[in-house]
C-alpha cells in the first residue's frame, strides 16, 4: 500500500507515490529526497533549467531591451567625443589655414608690388591706360561734344534766323507808321445832344530802350518743374548794372526741334506784349519791362524735354539750359 515517501523527481519535481518505485517513471531519474532536491541541483535539472530559460520569450525581449540600451549608451558616448574631437580638429585646422592664407596673400602682394614697381611693366601700364582712355573719348566723348555742338550751331542759326525776320517786321512796321497821314485838324464842334463814345486807349508796350540805357540781367537760379506730360522752366534774374527799370526783349530756342515752346511770359506788374513763336513753335519772342520793385523773372513751358537757348541784349552771354535733358530724345539727323 502507498505510504508517505518525501522523493521527488529532481527533473519534473514529480513525487514518488509508492516505496518501491526508485526512479521517475516519466523521467527516468532517480529519486531523490525532497530536502536534497532543494539543496543541490544535478546537471541534468541545471540543463533543464537552462532549457526552459533559454526557451522563454520573456528571456529575449529582456535580454533584447539591455543589449539596445547598452548599444545606444554605446553610440552617443562615442558621438559626443567624437564630437569634441573633431570641433577641436576644425578649430585648430582652421586657425592653421588662416595662418597659412594670410602669410601667402602677403607674400603674393609683396610680389605683386615688386613687380609692378619694374619700369617695364609701369611703362606698358601706362601706355595701356593712355589707349584706353583715348579709345573712350574718341567712342564716347567726342561723338557727344560733336552732336552737342552741331545742335547749338543750328539753334544759334535758327534763333538768327529769327531775329532777322523780327528785325524786318519790324521795319516793316516802322515804314507803316511813316506812310499813315497825320491827324486833320476839325473845326470844333458845337455842343449837341449827340453821345459820342470813345473806345479805350490800348495798352501802349514797353517803351523803346533809350541808347545806353538797356537793362542789364544775369541769372541767379532756375528750377525745372513736370507739369503732367510738358515741363516748366522758372528762371530768376538780377539786374547787374546802374538801370534798374526798363524793358527787354529775350528770345528762346529749343534744341533741334525736340521740343516746342507751349507759353513763354513774364510776371509783371507794368504793361506787357504777349509773346510771340515762329512756325515750328520752338522759337519764341519775350517783351517784358523790368521795374525796381520786382525781381525780373521769366517762367517758358516745354511739350518734351529739350535744351533752351536764350538770347537777349540784356544778357553778358547767351544762356544754355538743360530741361531733363536726360529724358530728351533726338530727332534722327539728316542724311
Amino acid at each position: 500500500m502507498p505510504v508517505n515517501v518525501s522523493r521527488i523527481c529532481p527533473r519534473c519535481g514529480r513525487r514518488a507515490h509508492n516505496d518501491l518505485l526508485v526512479q521517475c517513471p516519466d523521467c527516468r531519474v532517480p529519486f531523490v529526497l525532497e530536502d536534497q532536491a532543494g539543496a543541490t541541483l544535478t546537471p541534468d535539472q541545471v540543463r533543464f533549467v537552462i532549457e526552459q530559460i533559454l526557451g522563454s520569450w520573456k528571456f529575449w525581449a529582456l535580454l533584447a531591451v539591455i543589449v539596445g540600451l547598452a548599444a545606444w549608451g554605446v553610440v552617443a558616448a562615442s558621438n559626443r567625443v567624437i564630437e569634441a574631437r573633431s570641433r577641436q580638429y576644425l578649430d585648430t585646422f582652421g586657425r592653421q589655414a588662416s595662418n597659412h592664407i594670410s602669410d601667402a596673400f602677403a607674400q603674393m602682394s609683396n610680389q605683386i608690388a615688386l613687380q609692378f614697381r619694374q619700369p617695364r611693366i609701369k611703362a606698358t601700364m601706362d601706355q595701356v591706360a593712355r589707349e584706353r582712355a583715348n579709345a573712350i573719348f574718341s567712342n564716347n566723348v567726342e561723338p557727344t561734344v560733336e552732336a552737342f555742338q552741331d545742335a547749338m550751331d543750328l539753334v544759334t542759326a535758327q534763333l538768327a534766323r529769327s531775329s532777322n525776320d523780327l528785325a524786318e517786321l519790324q521795319a516793316e512796321i516802322e515804314a507803316a507808321k511813316r506812310r499813315i497821314p497825320p491827324p486833320l485838324t476839325n473845326p470844333p464842334v458845337e455842343p449837341s445832344n449827340v453821345i459820342v463814345q470813345v473806345a479805350p486807349p490800348a495798352p501802349a508796350p514797353p517803351p523803346a530802350p533809350a541808347p545806353g540805357g538797356i537793362v542789364k540781367l544775369a541769372l541767379i537760379n532756375y528750377t525745372v518743374v513736370p507739369a503732367g506730360s510738358s515741363y516748366i522752366l522758372t528762371m530768376m534774374f538780377q539786374v547787374t548794372n546802374n538801370v534798374t527799370s526798363g524793358p527787354v526783349e529775350m528770345m528762346a530756342g529749343t534744341y533741334r526741334l525736340t521740343a516746342r515752346i507751349l507759353s513763354l511770359t513774364a510776371p509783371t506788374t507794368g504793361p506787357s506784349v504777349p509773346a510771340t513763336f515762329d512756325d515750328a513753335g520752338d522759337v519764341g519772342t519775350l517783351r517784358f519791362l523790368v521795374s525796381e520793385k520786382e525781381t525780373p523773372t521769366v517762367i517758358i513751358e516745354f511739350s518734351a524735354p529739350t535744351i533752351v537757348r536764350i538770347v537777349s541784349d540784356s544778357l553778358d552771354s547767351d544762356l544754355t539750359l538743360p530741361v531733363a535733358a536726360d529724358k530728351m530724345v533726338l530727332p534722327p539727323l539728316p542724311k
